[in-house]
């Protein structure tokens, strides 16, 4: 028997190239020769085909250059227009637009009508910014709805202005912006705007909620009163 030696530097070639071929198969096919790259156009990043460069859009079997206006830069997204309108302009009907910010106000960053906020303290009024007054013993709140302010503790809106609140004797200030504004102390009760002392009767107790009585243990209320209650 014959046995017929290799050259160690070819056996170890032949060796590699299967070795490339195994893991990847699709290596040695490359991109397909009977696809037509247009002008503008350059290999796919994901796979065979082509894809436009920067500045251009695919249009069949073309790339078609994207009309960038005056005051707009291009963007990377394969949808949309193509193209954003640099800061403090506005897309309008296929231009960039100056945005014309008011006194009293700051450009935002979203790309949206008007382009503009009111300063703290301003609300919008058509294309202005208008001063938000305030009355004494109020403060503005950060709403952009409503009437922009509210009244301090110990006080409650009347129209244009922030009025006391008058608490009774034996009452306290409530946090709630509704109601009366106050509530009577445990043991009293609300009674024509003044606060009660609740008569508690015999054999009664009073509630957890302070504000009423109730019989106790083995009597029933009966006429303003608590009666032993009857054994059956």
């Amino acid at each position: 028997m014959f046995h017929f030696a290799i050259p160690y530097r070819q056996y170890v070639t032949r060796s590699l190239c299967l070795m490339t071929l195994a893991v990847l198969p699709g290596a040695a096919l490359g991109q397909d020769a009977s696809v037509v790259v247009p002008d503008n156009a350059q290999a796919s990043r994901f796979g065979n085909g082509w894809e436009c460069v920067a500045g251009f859009r695919r249009n069949e079997d073309r790339c078609d250059k994207l009309e960038v206006p005056a005051n707009a830069y291009l963007t990377d997204a394969g949808y949309g227009q193509g193209w954003k309108c640099d800061r403090g302009f506005l897309e309008t009907n296929g231009a960039c637009v100056k945005i014309v910010v008011p006194a009293n106000a700051y450009l935002t960053e979203r790309g949206f009508k008007p382009g503009w906020n009111c300063e703290r303290g301003y609300r919008a009024s058509g294309d202005t910014c208008e001063l938000i007054v305030v009355p004494e013993n109020g403060y503005l709140t950060e709403n952009d709805y409503g009437t922009g302010w509210e009244c301090e503790r110990g006080f409650r809106k009347s129209g244009s202005s922030c009025l006391s609140i008058e608490v009774p004797q034996n009452g306290y200030l409530t946090d709630n912006s509704y109601g009366a504004g106050w509530e009577c102390n445990r043991g009293y009760e609300a009674v024509n705007g003044a606060c009660s002392q609740i008569e508690i009767p015999a054999n009664a107790i009073l509630k957890d909620s302070g504000d009423a009585w109730v019989c106790a243990q083995g009597h029933v209320k009966l006429q303003g009163a608590c009666v032993k209650r009857a054994r059956d």
